[in-house]
């Protein structure tokens, strides 16, 4: 999972995931929930350009990819 790094001061034990949801005042039906057990930053992050803003995030399990609405993305590859 990959996050703005406005919250690269937190720690995972402090954050949760939400994937499947679409509606911000209603659970949707393939919602689901985790917990974060690690946030990896971006090697080369630079708080004051914001460049390579993003990191990864691990969930503490798997997201139901069976869902059409809960999918993979590809991570770019180098210097994209």
């Amino acid at each position: 999972m990959m996050l703005h790094q406005s919250l690269f001061r937190q720690t995972a034990s402090k954050l949760g995931v939400v994937v499947g949801s679409h509606n911000r005042n209603s659970e949707d039906p393939e919602q689901e929930s985790f917990a974060l057990t690690r946030i990896k930053l971006h090697e080369d992050y630079d708080s004051n350009t914001i460049n390579n803003d993003i990191c990864l995030l691990f969930l503490d399990g798997e997201a139901g990819f069976s869902s059409d609405v809960i999918g993979a993305i590809a991570l770019p590859e180098s210097m994209e």
